[in-house]
């Protein structure tokens, strides 16, 4: 007897589900690339010579806290939109387009915190 197969995909059904995905993807690596920016900010916050010419007081552990949100968490939200998005049974466009536009203006309030 055949038994049917399992499948574990997660594809989407409509192009709306995919644009909003990708959306949500590009949200992602937007945070991982800032957040690498970040990290370079650490780096020479902590370089003894470059140290003393820093424009803040305390910018390492303001850097390290922007870099944790922003790959760490913003990362995470981002990829559960993604999931999300594929997973939804139908397409809700303006709850789709709010919240993924809340979300990125989140991420650019963190990421011009700093400044």
């Amino acid at each position: 007897m055949n038994e049917p197969q399992p499948v574990y995909g997660l594809y989407a059904s409509n192009p709306q589900m995919r644009r909003t995905a990708t959306a949500w993807l590009m949200l992602g690596l937007a945070a991982l690339v800032m957040a690498g920016f970040y990290s370079i900010v650490l780096v020479l916050a902590r370089t003894p010579a470059l140290s003393k010419f820093t424009p803040f007081l305390d910018l390492f552990h303001i850097a390290l806290v922007v870099h944790v949100n922003l790959s760490v968490l913003i990362w995470l939200l981002s990829m559960a939109g993604v999931l999300w998005s594929l997973g939804a049974q139908s397409p809700k466009p303006a709850w789709d387009r709010l919240s993924f536009w809340l979300a990125a203006s989140g991420t650019l309030i963190v990421i011009v915190s700093p400044f």
